[in-house]
This record gives structure tokens, sequence and C-alpha cells, in this order.
């Protein structure tokens, strides 16, 4: 007996014969361990923002974003990139589809029900894919696309470009019309379809216009910097641009005339108009975010991580959508109207 209680006297923390702890002593400190890598990791773990549709997500990318759009019930967002990538997404934030082309995307537009994806690429070439990412056609010019516009039926394909020119495509690929300007086209925009449409065009000398269905001018109108973002409501009446210095503007679908003007403090190379026209989201260099209502009130004032490049909102305006510097971003709308930007995450949350 006496030497049963000798030999299970407590050792530790001495060392065995060997060097170490005694298996037991050793056993006991392994799961110490993995207890608080356990502890900190759903810790971690409950630091990160949540990646589900209500929440909204975050991805961020190995390159920078330069444009961003959405389908109509938000199931499909499609982000061009720096490295020459389209990437897709579906509501959840989880990719579906890539599909590269020979430069930098600059533009990406997507048809209502998101069967149709354009892209405008430095490599000259217009593209319009297919909701699995497949090419359908492309349309090779002689100068950089900066940017691309398709309608809501995937039958219009605009195109604006570096020589100032104005581009027009049907389902088809084929080139309809080419309208010539003064300086490099920034941003296009289309409202209509293949039974009637109009195209927009925001060019680098400061001035919107107006074309009709046939190439011809409508209208113009010279705004106080280049123009940097814009926007128009499903029927045309509002127009929606962003300048290279600070300022929103909201235009007369009709006549061009400015309604109103606003400043946010920063060069406004992003803007998203709802379809009726009664919401306008501005997204600034700095990464403020701006939402006005159609008579120019501000609504609310917000800051992303970092700054805009781009903004789309779906049909209902329940979700905006936005390229931020390096990361595809989700913002849902909350009941008070109000959009819902994800704080940050935690280093140790990006590490795990």
């Amino acid at each position: 007996m006496r030497g049963r209680f000798r030999d299970t006297t407590f050792r530790y923390p001495h060392t065995s014969a060997r060097g170490g702890l005694p298996p037991r002593a050793a056993s006991s400190r392994l799961f110490a361990v993995k207890m608080v890598v356990a502890i900190f990791v759903f810790a971690v773990t409950m630091l990160t923002p949540l990646t589900s549709a209500a929440q909204g997500w975050t991805e961020e990318t190995p390159a920078t974003v330069y444009s961003v759009a959405v389908s109509d019930d938000g199931s499909l967002v499609v982000a061009g990139r720096r490295d020459n990538t389209v990437v897709a997404y579906d509501a959840n934030g989880v990719q579906l589809w890539t599909f590269t082309t020979e430069g930098t995307v600059y533009g990406v537009a997507v048809s209502d029900a998101g069967d149709r994806v354009a892209v405008a690429s430095e490599d000259r070439n217009i593209y319009v894919l297919d909701a699995a990412g497949a090419e359908v056609w492309r349309y090779r010019a002689t100068s950089t696309f900066l940017a691309v516009a398709i309608s809501g039926d995937g039958q219009i394909v605009a195109g604006g470009s570096t020589d100032g020119v104005v581009s027009l495509y049907d389902a088809a690929g084929t080139l309809s019309w080419e309208f010539p300007g003064n300086d490099e086209v920034t941003r296009v925009a289309v409202y209509g379809g293949s039974g009637g449409f109009r195209v927009l065009a925001g060019s680098g000398d400061s001035r919107v216009t107006l074309i009709d269905g046939n190439g011809q001018q409508v209208w113009q109108t010279t705004l106080n910097y280049g123009v940097r973002g814009l926007g128009v409501s499903a029927d045309g009446g509002r127009v929606v641009a962003g300048d290279d210095r600070e300022t929103v503007y909201l235009l007369d679908g009709g006549s061009g005339s400015i309604l109103w003007q606003e400043s946010i403090g920063s060069p406004v190379p992003a803007v998203a108009v709802s379809r009726d026209g009664a919401l306008i989201l501005a997204g600034g260099e700095d990464g403020t975010l701006v939402a006005f209502d159609a008579d120019g009130n501000r609504v609310q004032d917000a800051s992303a991580s970092s700054g805009f490049f781009d903004l789309a909102v779906t049909a209902d305006a329940t979700l905006a959508v936005a390229a931020l510097t390096e990361e595809v971003a989700t913002f849902p709308r909350a009941d008070d109207g109000a959009f819902q930007i994800p704080e940050p995450g935690s280093p140790f949350a990006r590490f795990v």
C-alpha cells in the first residue's frame, strides 16, 4: 500500500528521464492550448461581420475595382477590376464565375434579369457575356473603352471610349452608329430597350449629352468639372451626375436643365439613382456616401472603409452595390431607409 501511494505522487512540473513533460502532463498542456485557440477563434468569429444578404457582404480583392453592376433582384453582382478580371457573385457574395480580358476592366453593366453582362476593357474590346460568364460576342475598336451600358432587356449596348466616341451595338454585336464627342467619354447610361431607347454620355470636358436611338444629339449640358459618375432613372426623367471636384447634380431628363446641385466634399466617381428617381446615391473618393431624395435633401451621410469608384442599386432600391478601391461591398437598406455600411473586420479576424 505504501508503494502504491508513492507511485501516485504528483511530480509535475518535473521532467521525465527523456526530457519534456510526462505523458499525462503533456496531454493536459496540449488540451489547455487547444481550448485557448478555440476560444480565440470563437471570439474573433463573433467579431467578424456576417456575410448573409440581410447583413450585406464585403469581398476583398487583389486589384482595384473600377466598376460594379447588379441585376434587378440583386441575385447577380458583377465587378470589373484592374487585373483584367470580371468577377460575378451571387446574393450572398459567393463567387460564381470569372472572365479575363487582355486589359483593365473599366466598366461593367448588367441587364435587368442578369442574363447579359457587358464589359468595357482597356484592350479596346466591348464584350457581352451570358449569365454563366461565357462570351456571346465582342467588338474591337481603335481606342480604349472606358465605359459601357446595357439596356434592361439586354438588346442594346453602348460604349464610351478615350477618343470621345459613343458607340451603339445591337443584340448581335453589330455596330449601329457612332456619336463623336470632343473629349474622352468617361460614363454612359441607357434607358429603354429594343422598342425605343436613348443614350446618355458623360465626358471629361464636363458635358452630359443625351443621344436618341438614331445617334442624334437631343440636348447637352455643361457641368462645372469633368463628369466622373452618371446614372438615369428607368423612364429617363431624372439624370444624376458626379463631377471631378465635389458636386452631385440632378438633371431634368427632358431638357438637360440642372434641377439642383450639392457638394459632398470630394470628387464624385460613383452615383446611382433608383428606377423611380426618388433616391440618389453619391460616393466620394474619400469614402463618403450621401443619399439624397428627389428634392436634393440629404437623407443619409455615412463613410465606407475606402474610396468609391462606382455604385449601383437594385430595382427596389433596397440594396446598394459599391466598388471600393480593393473591395466589392453590398449595403442593404434598413427599415428606416438608411443603407447599412458594415464596419471593417478586425485585423485578428482577417488573419484567422
